[in-house]
């Protein structure tokens, strides 16, 4: 089991952050299980694996803001059993750094012109706060539920 499940569309929450999860594969009482959040970052063939890590850093930052968890501290599921994993990233050079600065808030990619536009009318409309945080693809799955209720009430009126 683990705590959150992250695509590149989605983020699920199984279990409350506060309850132990046997992700780490260190026992019941190991120190991964115990004291860590598990995420785990999937993709479906076709999918998009830049925009699931992508999902997976904004999903960390929210945790590490809530449960004051600094960067040093966020650790790949290799840390607790030297299981390969996260696979596609650790296979990779460089990927691990890459995702830690995405954790950390630097955005890895060039801006989005048609991105930018879109939140730029969203929120001259009203219909969205915090322009620069969905620039940064900074949001959470509930987020999205509140634009697309604004979204449906501005487009029904």
């Amino acid at each position: 089991s683990w705590h959150y499940t992250v695509d590149d569309h989605s983020i699920y929450q199984h279990l409350p952050d506060c309850e132990r999860a046997y992700h780490a594969g260190d026992g019941g009482s190991g120190p991964g299980n115990a004291t860590s959040i598990g995420i785990e970052i999937c993709v479906d063939a076709g999918g998009d694996f830049e925009q699931a890590k992508a999902n997976a850093a904004s999903l960390v930052r929210l945790l590490m803001e809530r449960h004051d968890i600094p960067l040093d501290r966020v650790v790949q599921h290799n840390r607790w059993n030297g299981k390969d994993c996260p696979k596609t990233i650790r296979a990779t050079a460089g990927a691990w750094e890459a995702f830690l600065a995405l954790c950390g808030g630097q955005e890895s990619q060039d801006t989005d012109p048609e991105l930018e536009a879109a939140v730029d009318a969203l929120a001259a409309a009203g219909i969205i706060d915090s322009p620069e945080r969905w620039k940064a693809l900074d949001f959470t799955a509930n987020s999205v539920r509140l634009l697309l209720i604004k979204m449906g009430r501005y487009v029904t009126h």
